[in-house]
């Protein structure tokens, strides 16, 4: 058997793992429709994506494909019954090439596509549209033990149940069109055979899965349980090889701000903080300030090639430039070297100029319609360099961005493409050292330096190859964004960051709120879209809000945290405050209980859990709210159960476990704005006090807190008072 076969083989026999097992109609029910003829629903047989209700930029490129595509909506589902037919589900996204490369290849497959039109029902879905979907299928492929990537396919049943899913990764030498006509195939005959048998006890099975992938409380709590989850996630870099095992597609932010953060706990000893900096700063200047920058514009592509694999990934999300964002200002925080501060403006200014939407909200980002491929205009060869530079700027661009006559992407990759002779811009040389290696000041390289990526940046547009812009954009990262620039202004004390949160957040306040009041999901090219907010949205909402008011101590800002905390538990969770889903959408063709409390790697996906975990603690905090710290409490509970297995799959938690372990000012209301000032230069918590009752903290240890005073607590325990800023930043060093 050829590789190719084999490949395909054993495709198919783990894709038919969950066939049968995941329905919850009844064989009964089923049963009624046995003699009773099929209908032939029109709409099902034309592509409707066009016509969609919420449309995506993703939705609409295929708006043209052969394939009779249709909108995510219960009522295909109604139709697909009537039909008497299973339902295709293809979840890609805007961003990701690999769903781009998949669908151009069903798109160029009559035998795929017109057996697709012909035996199912099929819907095309935005995964930045419906997270929950990919998060809920991804889990599901956990349990059966397979990776769960961005692009995922699957059948369901006319219930609206998974009778068979996989995950799919594009490679020019295996076709996926043929891989997806045969699980087709499979499919559709058993169900046509004995729809019963698909159908026997598959709500219980999908039941069982789903509860064996949600985390129960732990019977004893360990105190220090993230504490050694993080030293364990400390342990995973390489410093010989720059490699961080079990890293995967997480983003590698979120590694570097949960060692700065764990830096300053207060249970770390002197060695264990100078390794966490050091770890940190190894791995900003390696793939922030290196790899991962385009020098040409600013934005930080998501994922370095490996040594010997696949081309980086050339998109830039927004999720990506922010969450580098929040890492290289916490990193500064704690080092207070310009260079981080530096990098970070340029990712500031790349959001800003090209990542803002006409309406004033903020694209999900930009991708290149070749992403990935041998002619993406992110590759070059030396010969188009010398065309478009001088011979002195050419040979500076050679020291800076290690450019090799022979390419220095290796010859032939994973993908079997042959890239002689191209090459990826990244930096190779630091600045200080490439200035002293040219005889150059700072300002003369940095003004040199700037001529060559402007020449450069502008033929790269020449190149005729499209940048592409995503026109949804959505609560999550929006404010996600917000909290970067109040972690700005905190470090840089520029008012402009400031008010550019205070701008996002109004955004979301004014244009993310349907007529009776409820927040959406999302916005497209101005258009307010019908999806519901899911729990990651009301979680950084919430989170951002919490942020501004330690940022500006207006208290507007807590009470809207408040409010957004609790719809989200009215919406998503339990009267006992002991569960929380991520979507009640109505919309759907039945309810998925998916609980996002993990980060899936190969997804990428933040952990509803972790953040929601983190608001109701610092409003407890803040409010002294009870319900807030049962549910706190039963959050933590359930995550370290088992953080400790999985410490990178829990990488959100432990990093807002580690800030909540920072010191916390404690503010009178009236505290002088020096004393504010001073708090936000540190990396710390603040609290505005009104009444010392409604403060656990200060009313277990029953501190008095005078007017113009800050009372400086960590871990429970009071450190002191201060009169004055000089002795506050004293206390909080």
């Amino acid at each position: 058997m050829s590789l190719y076969r084999k490949t395909l083989f054993t495709l198919l026999v783990l894709s038919v793992g969950l066939l049968f097992l995941n329905s919850c109609k009844d064989n009964d029910t089923k049963a009624k429709q046995k003699g009773i003829p099929a209908e032939v629903v029109p709409s099902l047989h034309q592509n409707n994506l066009s016509k969609a209700v919420n449309p995506s930029s993703f939705l609409l490129s295929q708006a043209d494909s052969p394939i009779h595509w249709q909108p995510w909506n219960k009522e295909v589902f109604e139709n697909a019954a009537k039909e008497q037919k299973t339902v295709f589900v293809f979840i890609g996204q805007f961003s990701n090439y690999q769903s781009v490369e998949i669908l151009k290849q069903l798109n160029s497959s009559p035998a795929t596509y017109e057996l697709l039109n012909k035996s199912h029902a099929n819907i095309l879905v935005d995964a930045d549209q419906h997270p929950d979907l990919n998060f809920f299928l991804g889990s599901l492929n956990l349990s059966f033990g397979r990776r769960s990537l961005n692009t995922m396919i699957a059948w369901f049943s006319p219930e609206g149940n998974p009778v068979s899913s996989i995950s799919l990764r594009h490679n020019p030498k295996v076709d996926s069109s043929k891989l997806i006509t045969q699980m087709s195939n499979t499919v559709n005959t058993l169900w046509r055979e004995d729809p019963d048998y698909v159908l026997k006890n598959s709500s219980d099975d999908l039941a069982r899965r789903l509860n064996a992938f949600t985390p129960l409380p732990a019977e004893d709590n360990e105190p220090l349980a993230s504490f050694r989850a993080t030293r364990q996630a400390s342990s995973l870099y390489d410093p010989t090889t720059g490699h961080i095992d079990n890293l995967s597609r997480l983003s590698v932010s979120r590694y570097i701000r949960l060692l700065s953060l764990a830096s300053s706990h207060p249970d770390v000893s002197g060695q264990q903080r100078k390794k966490y900096i050091d770890t940190a700063t190894r791995v900003a200047d390696k793939f922030l300030l290196k790899d991962l920058l385009d020098p040409l514009d600013g934005g930080i592509f998501p994922r370095a090639k490996r040594p010997r694999g696949t081309l980086p990934i050339f998109t830039k999300s927004l999720s990506t430039q922010t969450q580098a964002l929040e890492a290289l200002y916490t990193l500064y925080s704690f080092t207070s070297d310009k260079k981080y501060l530096t990098t970070a403006q340029r990712i500031s200014n790349y959001i800003e100029k090209t990542l803002t939407l006409s309406d004033g909200s903020y694209s999900l980002g930009n991708a290149y319609n070749s992403s990935g491929m041998p002619n993406s205009p992110c590759m070059w060869t030396l010969k188009e360099i010398q065309t478009v530079l001088s011979q002195e700027e050419t040979n500076l661009c050679i020291q800076a961005f290690g450019i090799s006559p022979n390419g220095n992407i290796p010859r032939k990759d994973s993908l079997g493409y042959d890239y002689t002779g191209k090459n990826i811009l990244i930096w190779q040389q630091p600045l200080e050292k490439l200035a002293e290696e040219n005889g150059l000041s700072s300002d003369a390289l940095q003004t040199q330096i700037s001529t060559i990526t402007e020449k450069l940046a502008t033929a790269r547009e020449k190149k005729g190859i499209q940048l592409e812009t995503n026109k949804l954009s959505t609560i999550d990262t929006t404010a996600a964004l917000a909290s970067a620039y109040i972690m700005a202004y905190r470090v840089d004390g520029k008012i402009q960051n400031l008010e550019k949160a205070k701008t996002a957040l109004n955004f979301i306040r004014n244009k993310f709120i349907s007529e009776n009041g409820t927040l959406q999901r999302c916005r497209y090219d101005g258009q307010l879209l019908t999806i519901p907010a899911r729990g990651i949205d009301y979680a950084n909402l919430c989170r951002a809000s919490l942020d501004m008011h330690e940022a500006t101590l207006d208290p507007l800002w807590l009470e809207w945290a408040e409010q957004i905390h609790t719809e989200m538990n009215t919406a998503l969770n339990n009267n006992e405050l002991t569960d929380l889903v991520d979507t009640n959408d109505n919309t759907y063709p039945r309810s998925y209980k998916t609980r996002s409390f993990v980060s899936i790697s190969l997804l990428n996906n933040e952990s509803l859990w972790a953040v929601a975990y983190a608001n109701a603690s610092r409003l407890y905090q803040k409010l002294g709210n009870t319900k807030n710290s049962i549910q706190a409490a039963y959050l933590k509970s359930c995550i370290t159960n088992s953080v400790h297995k999985a410490p990178m799959e829990h990488i959100d938690f432990l990093i807002v476990d580690n800030m909540l372990q920072q010191k916390t000012v404690y503010l009178k209301a009236s505290a002088p704005s020096e004393l504010l000032l001073a708090s936000l230069s540190s990396p710390c918590q603040i609290v505005s006090v009104t009444d010392p009752s409604l403060h656990p903290e200060l009313a277990k240890s029953a501190v008095e807190i005078g007017a113009g005073q800050a009372i400086v607590t960590q871990g429970g325990k009071p450190l002191g008072t201060a009169n004055n800023p000089d002795e506050l930043k004293a206390l909080l060093r």
